[in-house]
């Protein structure tokens, strides 16, 4: 089985853009995304060298990460609200029997505060 694509790991953490992340206008318009974007192309810009086998060993590119994701994780992924719904434009609608349309790659919404959603 070949590694997902950018576009279907997208997808797993909810992201909702057409063409992706870093291609559709709608992320660099919306704060949480926007942020998202300048900090992994900080990560791009500094590890442009990096061939893929040393990426994936890299404790820097790890690290940063990281950060990331404890910086950004609780707006990008952000609780429920009472009625179990939130205003995140830039995530999926989860797929379950009630609502077919939504996105098969993406189960449930995930949310920042739930660890187990974190190694999901």
């Amino acid at each position: 089985m070949p590694p997902p694509s950018a576009k279907q790991l997208e997808a797993r953490l909810g992201f909702n853009f057409q063409f992706g992340i870093s291609r559709d206008p709608r992320a660099k318009k919306t704060p949480a995304t926007f942020q998202l974007l300048q900090r992994v192309d900080e990560i791009s810009t500094r590890y442009i060298s990096y061939g893929i086998t040393r990426i994936r060993k890299s404790e820097g590119i790890k690290r940063r990460t990281l950060e990331i994701l404890e910086d950004l994780g609780p707006t990008l992924w952000p609780d429920l609200n009472e009625t179990g719904e939130r205003d995140t434009s830039w995530l999926l609608v989860p797929f379950d029997d009630s609502n077919p349309h939504g996105s098969t790659e993406y189960p449930k919404d995930l949310v920042f505060s739930d660890p187990i959603d974190r190694v999901t």
